[in-house]
């Protein structure tokens, strides 16, 4: 049987729903992921879900957002044939708003296949990114996180534009990009003593969704911790230690689709001048990233 051919001229004429999983392993009690995609533009959004009977509510809270942040009405929503999309209230919120729900046959798999072709991108990127961070499946949500954030702001050979811009329509900012499980350390605000150490080694898990900052590990503590004054190791991946398990305290993270994250120029400058700042509690850090920061500034002004 033939793919579904609609073509999609605006950011919400088709979006495409799939899940993965579930994950045996993990450290916040997600199972599921729930991969949305935006035919128009490519951007996607990486839900995690506890289980699937949660994908209809957390469906429906993105399609709002979505509509909202994109200033455009969804027309058609592509799912599978599984019972988690064929609740009532979602049902019925498509009928509310005019959507199309378009339901695949049982096994066709290729009739929602640019979704799918996605989701095997992402898990690639997840498998890559997770081997050379010395990684362990159990971060698998941030490594997914993080690699669909990263895929957002990248340009794509179609249009030449970021799937980020198609949507948004402004430039995305990449201030807060580095790369993925290096050590780095972050600004202890516990510790005022003197004599006690002003940092805390940790390893870098991606970006923090609702906030300017990171997310790390900190192995030492066992727990997931996020911060802004840091400063990045970005010659060295730290070797996680796999005895014993991983039990975390765990924080509460955003979806991918977060309108937080656009920042003007003059926020980015700000920003970069805190980054500098943070170099005082961490002298013996390498900074690698000043030369590139550097480099930019410089080509804005001219």
């Amino acid at each position: 049987m033939p793919a579904s051919r609609q073509v999609a001229c605006a950011p919400g004429d088709v979006i495409s729903v799939d899940l993965m999983g579930p994950f045996n392993l993990f450290l916040d009690k997600f199972s599921y992921a729930m991969i949305i995609l935006n035919h128009f533009s490519s951007l996607l959004a990486f839900l995690p879900l506890k289980a699937k009977s949660d994908a209809a509510k957390h469906l429906k809270e993105w399609l709002v957002q979505f509509v909202n942040i994109a200033h455009t009405t969804v027309k058609r929503v592509r799912t599978d044939n599984g019972g988690e999309f064929t609740l009532s209230f979602l049902l019925s919120f498509f009928k509310e708003t005019g959507i199309i729900h378009e339901r695949m046959i049982p096994y066709e798999h290729h009739q929602n296949g640019k979704v799918e072709q996605k989701n095997r991108t992402l898990a690639k990127a997840e498998r890559l990114m997770m081997i050379r961070a010395n990684l362990p499946p159990t971060f698998w949500t941030y490594t997914l996180r993080q690699a669909a954030w990263v895929f957002n702001r990248a340009l794509h050979a179609k249009d030449n534009i970021t799937p980020y811009e198609a949507v948004i329509k402004q430039k995305p900012s990449l201030s807060l990009l580095c790369v993925f499980g290096f050590k780095a350390f972050i600004h202890n605000m516990t510790q005022q003593k003197d004599l006690t150490a002003k940092a805390t080694e940790v390893i870098h898990l991606g970006v923090v969704q609702d906030s300017q900052g990171w997310v790390f590990f900190d192995q030492a503590a066992r727990r997931l911790v996020r911060g802004a004054l840091v400063i990045f190791r970005e010659d060295m991946f730290p070797q996680i230690n796999k005895a014993g398990g991983i039990k975390l305290k765990t924080i509460k993270l955003k979806n991918l689709f977060d309108n937080s994250l656009i920042c003007k120029m003059k926020e980015q400058d700000e920003y970069f001048h805190l980054l500098n700042m943070s170099r005082m509690y961490c002298n013996g850090a390498t900074t690698n990233y000043h030369r590139p920061l550097n480099g930019w500034k410089l080509a804005r002004r001219n």
